[in-house]
């Protein structure tokens, strides 16, 4: 996807899933997987809700902590605590935002992104060691604290960060992260998205980089190719494209958490004005390019 293109995810949700249903497909909430066996012949999953089907192919887009996942490799691949955490809610945005803007603190950023419906998109990151426990009924009021720290005593979208200590729809997450080697498959079944390749979101690109894999995976399918074909080729497409994603996002995440201090943040500004562009500018031929 183009790397400029934003839109909630519910809103994407929701045309995906409707799109879906028009194509016939069955979708089943609150359901998973109990037993997977395959053969060579298909795969029989036995569900949550005491039924079993039989599928031609099953492919995990089952986030992180993905159940097929395990199956297909066991313990061998857990997602791995990175040392960050984002805070993020959707508010009303001012007329005056136009575009996304990020401003820098010690150790951390916000960053305000433009939606649709008069909405903006914010997010806090910073580093948070250990995992502590936020109530979920605090996280509005944390989430306005962070974000207060990290602007100083600027009063730039003073209004919006006020907006925060009211926001109803704040998400905490500590940034795990897990990179799954070739290949994502075992015969029959699959694993894509978050369950193979989860990265922090200093790109914008995780939820791009999982709707790329179905895209890819289903033109693929079109072709007279055998699954295992299918398999290889997907791979050799996808799998340098997530891990240049991967590595870039963990890298910016880390040099962000380095500037804790005056100095370490005098230096993070003036790589962000006279070296960041021309990564920013490479990383943005490879979001562009052909997927």
């Amino acid at each position: 996807m183009p790397n400029n293109v934003q839109l909630p995810r519910l809103g994407f949700l929701e045309m995906a899933s409707a799109r879906a249903m028009e194509l016939g497909c069955n979708i089943m909430m609150a359901t998973t997987a109990v037993d997977i066996q395959q053969d060579d012949d298909g795969v029989t999953v036995e569900l949550s809700n005491g039924s079993s089907r039989r599928y031609d192919l099953v492919i995990g887009f089952d986030g992180i902590n993905s159940q097929i996942r395990e199956y297909l490799f066991g313990k061998k691949y857990v997602p791995v605590r990175s040392g960050g955490v984002a805070w993020r809610a959707a508010v009303p945005a001012p007329e005056s935002l136009k575009g996304a803007l990020f401003c820098h603190g010690f150790g951390g950023k916000v960053g305000f992104v433009p939606l649709a419906g008069g909405m903006m998109y914010v997010i806090v990151t910073h580093a948070e060691p250990g995992r502590p426990r936020h109530d979920p009924d605090a996280f509005a009021a944390l989430m306005h604290e962070r974000a207060r720290e990290m602007m100083g005593d600027s009063d730039f979208m003073a209004e919006a960060i006020e907006s925060l200590r009211t926001a109803t729809n704040v998400a905490y997450t500590p940034l795990d992260t897990i990179m799954v080697p070739y290949p994502w498959f075992r015969g029959r079944v699959m694993i894509m998205g978050d369950a193979a390749h989860a990265t922090t979101p200093y790109l914008g690109s995780g939820a791009a980089m999982a709707i790329e894999d179905g895209v890819v995976f289903a033109k693929l399918l079109r072709t007279d190719d055998s699954l295992y074909d299918v398999q290889t080729k997907f791979m050799a497409r996808r799998y340098p494209r997530v891990k240049t994603v991967w590595d870039w996002s963990l890298k910016m995440m880390h040099e962000e958490f380095d500037s804790e201090t005056p100095e370490a943040l005098d230096r993070r500004l003036d790589y962000l004005v006279n070296e960041e562009p021309a990564a920013i500018d490479y990383i943005n031929r490879v979001l562009e390019s052909d997927y």
